[in-house]
């Protein structure tokens, strides 16, 4: 059984690396198809499977201006990475290493950087981590 912190991800937009090398938190990239569901003239529902799709990937880190302040751009903005391509790298820890070693045991995943969602503030909480995440839209990836 694998824990959450048995896996890690890092993150390239245009081929270069983004924040630290690897990000604290993703989540997302469920496989999944499409269904069209029709009832014909006999009345019997008959289900047809198209699109395979794979769900939008989040990845998120605990805010530090030095490694994520340039992520932060408005329309415009020479910084503003919204709608480049991006890869997503999630590696799997190998159980029992010490130190820590981690393999690539799934293929890349590819898209679009679809959000840049800057941390939220609040000047009277001092007792939450701020976060940063970004969401890469995998989106379909062929036809079933």
């Amino acid at each position: 059984m694998a824990l959450k912190n048995a896996f890690r991800a890092s993150v390239e937009v245009e081929g270069k690396p983004i924040g630290y090398e690897y990000w604290d938190a993703f989540q997302g990239g469920k496989n999944s198809v499409k269904e069209v569901k029709y009832t014909a003239y006999d009345g019997v529902q008959k289900t047809f499977t198209g699109l395979k799709e794979t769900e939008n990937i989040t990845i998120e880190a605990a805010y530090d201006e030095s490694a994520h302040g340039n992520l932060i751009g408005g329309p415009g903005d020479a910084n503003d990475i919204r709608g480049l391509p991006a890869k997503v790298t999630i590696q799997d820890l190998v159980p029992g290493t010490n130190p820590p070693q981690y393999v690539q045991n799934r293929p890349p995943l590819s898209g679009l950087v679809l959000e840049v969602v800057p941390p939220d503030g609040d000047s009277n909480d001092a007792s939450t981590i701020v976060k940063i995440q970004i969401v890469i839209s995998v989106g379909s990836t062929s036809l079933g």
